[in-house]
């Protein structure tokens, strides 16, 4: 098949733009967090700015996996919020959840934004997907926990 120069400029471009997109992608806003009347929004590259924290933990919905991002309690913090009465999570799919806050004092829960090194797609619960150490403290594999570990999160609300 033959393609004119016409076509070939078009789709040459076609791909130019598509290649920007993806270089962009990390840009894209994944998470806002709102506090009463603000809000703040983050990229994938904002929250890799955070200190990472990683783990290998096993899941009800996963095999074990090496899982990395920042701190819920060091976002939570960065935002401004002293210290929130209360915390809730929102995924892509309306999911929502109340988040203990003690829990977020006591174990180092992270926003897990990459599996295996990999950046979390939303296929494979991502981009970002709320995770306690399950494996390292077996006291938080129950089935309260498991429902505060909201896959695909996308806001976060604190009173």
């Amino acid at each position: 098949m033959r393609f004119s120069r016409r076509t070939c400029t078009f789709f040459s471009g076609l791909l130019l733009c598509l290649m920007a997109l993806s270089v962009q992608g990390s840009d894209k806003v994944i998470l806002t967090v709102v506090s009463g009347e603000t809000s703040e929004q983050y990229s994938l590259k904002q929250l890799d700015t955070l200190p990472q924290h990683a783990f290998e933990t096993k899941t009800p919905w996963t095999d074990r996996h090496r899982f990395s991002g920042p701190l819920l309690k060091d976002l939570i913090y960065k935002s401004g919020h002293a210290k929130p009465k209360g915390l809730t999570a929102r995924a892509l799919n309306n999911y929502i959840v109340d988040i203990n806050l003690t829990l977020l004092e006591q174990y180092p829960v992270i926003l897990a934004t990459r599996m295996d090194g990999k950046a979390m797609r939303i296929r494979n619960k991502g981009p970002i997907w709320i995770l306690f150490p399950l494996d390292q403290s077996p006291e938080l594999d129950t089935m309260e926990v498991h429902g505060q570990m909201a896959w695909q999160l996308e806001m976060l609300e604190s009173q």
